[in-house]
């Protein structure tokens, strides 16, 4: 035996020798030294673990986060690619990125429609076509309204240079005139315009005038009706988008002033007051009647006036007029002579028209209805539909074009005017669910007037297709067998009435023609009827680089332009929102049905 096995032996020996209480002593040692070398490795391995976890969080979110970011920037791509996602179709989502980079290359969010996403259950490829068409769509609106917008700075900047705080701009001979008291009519008839363009810095220029500048106590004759149309509409439409209190004294002031022209005895109006003296009297033309459209268009601005002053004096004198029309005979139910006598408020004759001289007090009758909720007004509107329908209507040969007669001496005439073109918006309006809830007007009589109105506006519309300049002229005649009609009166004064109709057809419709309509004319006001400083009326509409009118009307910029844009703009102004005037002020709606029925409508 080696000597190293043999110290081995030894020392196994020796340690069997040892005390049981010592070796217990240290094995008791040993077993603690191992438990706490356990224990270090625990809690050595928990940390690592934590650490791990920790880091592969921060990885996670760290990558969501970059993919929100590279989302973002690429949403353009990512709204187009939605569709195609949808349908799995390469090829198609190519064509969608190409067509859009065509059109424009600025990457542009375009939403995608919650009518579109939701209708998951279709086939794929029509969701493509109608994504695509809503986008395409969206682009042509938004490009419409920033030319419309365009055109209104045009008109705008050639008034501000040549005739600011004038009434109006003469864009031929580029100066002034003032044919509506010198007050500046198209600044107080153009700034709701301005506001709903965005147009800010011109609005404050405006906001500065009427502040330093305009004045009521003028030695001057003015109209009762286009100054409250005008100005008083103007200057309350401003105010209600602003709330403004500025605009709502202004406009109280200016309707105390007009006060005087109201005949003591009947309570109807003269058509002419002195702003200064208070005298008043009627036109030269007409001196011992006063015109059912004057007498018949003051209710909105005055009632409105009289809800936001509550001080019902305004409303009262206003409403006495409807009121004693109301009462009096009529030769056709519904239907009112275009004068009154101002001695004794009695309508003269049996000229009816819903022209010049009669138009707008047809539309006052419904509008007050939706605005107040005038139950006199909407019985009053329901018999005039029953009255147009009955006596009005007629059809133009070889084409059957549906048009809007009138009595001129006890005989029905063709006479057709441009202002006629407004009764299609009436018409559509009047036959809205939410306009007659709880009315019971059975259901057949509002379809029957909503086509209607589609037909008369395509009448309207033919006025304008079949002209040389593609503009519609101020009258016309249905007395031509073979071609329908027959221009009257070939002028054109940049008048809005087909606009403003295509405008409430679309809204109520949807129907995309209307659309295309309106640009067709604006497109056509461009290239005719554009100068150097603004816009210009027509002589002749039947003469393609004829002769400018040298005039702009203040309206052009408060109804010509404000309707177009908002043909373009869906959502601005809902119809069960705001009433507006016929000037095209819009005026929020005080009192809406109980049950808060609403416009199904664009």
């Amino acid at each position: 035996m080696d000597s190293s096995l043999r110290q081995r032996k030894t020392n196994i020996s020796l340690l069997s020798e040892e005390p049981n209480n010592e070796r217990d002593q240290n094995l008791n040692d040993n077993n603690k030294n191992l438990n706490h070398t356990t224990t270090t490795t625990k809690a050595t391995t928990s940390k690592s673990n934590l650490t791990f976890k920790l880091f592969f969080f921060f990885l996670f979110f760290l990558t969501i986060f970059l993919l929100a970011i590279y989302l973002f920037q690429q949403r353009s791509y990512f709204s187009f690619s939605f569709s195609s996602f949808l349908n799995n179709n390469e090829k198609n989502n190519q064509q969608i990125y190409t067509e859009e980079k065509e059109e424009d290359t600025k990457e542009t969010y375009i939403p995608i429609s919650s009518s579109i996403i939701e209708n998951n259950n279709e086939k794929n490829n029509e969701i493509n076509n109608l994504l695509l068409k809503e986008m395409k769509e969206w682009k042509d609106d938004e490009k419409r309204r920033n030319a419309i917008r365009n055109a209104f700075l045009h008109a705008w900047k050639g008034y501000e240079k040549v005739a600011f705080g004038h009434d109006e701009v003469r864009p031929v001979t580029n100066d002034s005139r003032d044919n509506f008291g010198g007050l500046g009519a198209t600044i107080v008839d153009s700034m709701d315009t301005m506001l709903l363009m965005d147009l800010k810095d011109e609005y404050l220029k405006c906001r500065e005038y009427i502040v330093n500048d305009l004045n009521f106590d003028k030695d001057q004759w003015v109209s009762v009706f286009e100054t409250n149309i005008r100005y008083i509409g103007g200057l309350l439409s401003v105010y209600e988008l602003t709330k403004d209190n500025l605009f709502l004294e202004k406009a109280r002031d200016l309707a105390n002033k007009l006060i005087p022209a109201f005949h003591n005895e009947t309570g109807f109006p003269y058509t002419e007051v002195n702003l200064k003296t208070g005298n008043f009297r009627n036109a030269q033309w007409h001196k011992k009647a006063t015109i059912l459209s004057e007498v018949g268009s003051l209710q909105l601005e005055w009632k409105y006036l009289s809800k936001k002053l509550n001080n019902y004096k305004y409303f009262n004198l206003t409403d006495n007029i409807i009121k004693q029309l109301d009462e009096q005979e009529k030769k056709y139910i519904g239907l009112y002579s275009v004068f009154i006598a101002s001695i004794n408020g009695k309508l003269i004759g049996d000229h009816i028209t819903l022209g010049a001289l009669g138009d707008s007090f047809y539309e006052y009758l419904l509008k007050q209805w939706i605005l107040f909720k005038d139950k006199r007004s909407f019985k009053m509107y329901r018999e005039f539909m029953k009255g147009l329908k009955s006596y009005l209507i007629a059809k133009s040969k070889p084409n059957h074009l549906v048009y809007i007669s009138e009595f001129i001496n006890g005989h029905l005439s063709a006479k057709f005017d441009h202002l006629v073109c407004f009764a299609p918006g009436m018409l559509a309006l009047g036959s809205t669910e939410w306009v007659n809830k709880g009315m019971n007007i059975n259901q057949e009589e509002l379809n029957e007037e909503l086509q209607l109105a589609k037909d008369i506006a395509l009448t309207c519309y033919e006025t304008y297709k079949r002209q040389a300049t593609g503009i519609g002229p101020e009258i016309v005649n249905f007395n031509n067998e073979t071609n329908d009609f027959n221009n009257q009166h070939s002028i054109y004064i940049l008048r809005p009435e087909l606009i403003e109709s295509l405008f409430i057809l679309y809204r109520i419709t949807g129907d995309l023609k209307y659309k295309e309509w309106g640009w067709n004319i604006f497109l056509n006001l461009e290239k005719h009827c554009k100068t150097s400083v603004a816009y210009a009326g027509l002589k002749n509409v039947n003469v393609a680089n004829g002769e400018k009118d040298n005039a702009m009307e203040s309206f052009f910029l408060s109804e010509t332009l404000k309707y177009l844009y908002l043909l373009f703009t869906d959502n601005l102004l809902p119809l069960d929102k705001y009433v507006f005037t016929t000037e095209a002020h819009p005026l929020d709606i005080e009192f809406i049905h109980e049950d808060n029925t609403r416009c199904k409508c664009r």
